[in-house]
């Protein structure tokens, strides 16, 4: 059995571990040894002049920023909206909860790309197109359902002889969020804001279509640039351009990695 567990450990590894090598490598290449029949895996002279074009010359910098304030302030908003919400949903037992709880599953079912033509005429009716505000309720928005899912899976894991004997103390509904279940809610938030924020990073969709300024395009956006119309572009600093993406995501996992998982684990027993 323990062989077995190794093997599976080692595939899983290289099933993830493989393409990020071979991105890494090709950020490294010129056009022509990207290009050519014969493969190459190891460049002989690597180059980083992909990178420099990718930096200097696309304006991935201010598209960078873009991807990271939306992604930070709707990550926030996620957070805030979805704590008091995911107590109430997880106290009620009617109604509302078995309403909410087929909400977010019908959510998960149906891919966002059905609503964005709707959304796309309600946005140019209203003037939330090519607009920063309309972009974070988007986000905010489409995060919403697991966000919510994944908070009240902790609050559920939360005693309820403790938030009983604050109510016993006389504490009013506002006093108990904030003195008793925020605080033991923070390693949900936490998980909650990663979660948000790596998916608002990523996010493609809503940034092409409701966000069309040169100077408003995100990360995702500036690097489908670097393709052409017929499906030719600059795959050198295209490549860079994904290492530099998807680095601080990255960087973000690998820091918070252990507490992500375990949080995220004992928020979803309950839930």
């Amino acid at each position: 059995m323990k062989v077995i567990r190794v093997i599976a450990t080692i595939f899983y590894t290289l099933f993830f571990a493989i393409p990020i090598v071979w991105l890494l490598l090709t950020s490294i290449k010129s056009e022509i040894q990207i290009g050519s029949r014969d493969l190459i895996i190891f460049p002989d002279n690597p180059s980083w002049n992909n990178y420099e074009v990718a930096v200097t010359r696309s304006g991935i910098g201010r598209s960078a920023f873009n991807s990271f304030w939306l992604s930070a302030v709707s990550a926030l908003i996620t957070t805030l909206v979805t704590a008091p919400a995911a107590y109430l949903v997880a106290q009620s037992k009617g109604l509302l909860a078995k309403a909410t709880t087929g909400w977010i599953l019908s959510s998960q079912v149906f891919p966002s790309l059905l609503t964005v033509i709707p959304l796309f005429l309600i946005y140019v009716k209203i003037g939330l197109y090519d607009n920063y505000i309309g972009a974070i309720i988007l986000y905010v928005i489409f995060n919403l359902p697991f966000a919510l899912w994944i908070q009240r899976g902790f609050i559920r894991n939360i005693p309820g002889e403790i938030i009983e004997a604050g109510r016993i103390d006389g504490a009013s509904g506002v006093t108990l969020l904030r003195t008793i279940v925020f605080p033991l809610l923070l390693p949900g938030s936490i998980v909650v804001m990663i979660y948000t924020f790596i998916n608002c990073w990523n996010n493609f969709l809503i940034a092409v279509v409701f966000l069309q300024g040169n100077e408003k395009q995100t990360l995702t956006t500036q690097m489908a640039r670097f393709i052409g119309t017929e499906g030719q572009g600059l795959l050198g600093p295209l490549a860079a351009a994904t290492v530099l993406a998807i680095t601080p995501s990255l960087i973000l996992f690998a820091i918070l990695q252990r507490k992500f998982s375990t949080n995220l684990i004992s928020g979803s027993v309950k839930g």
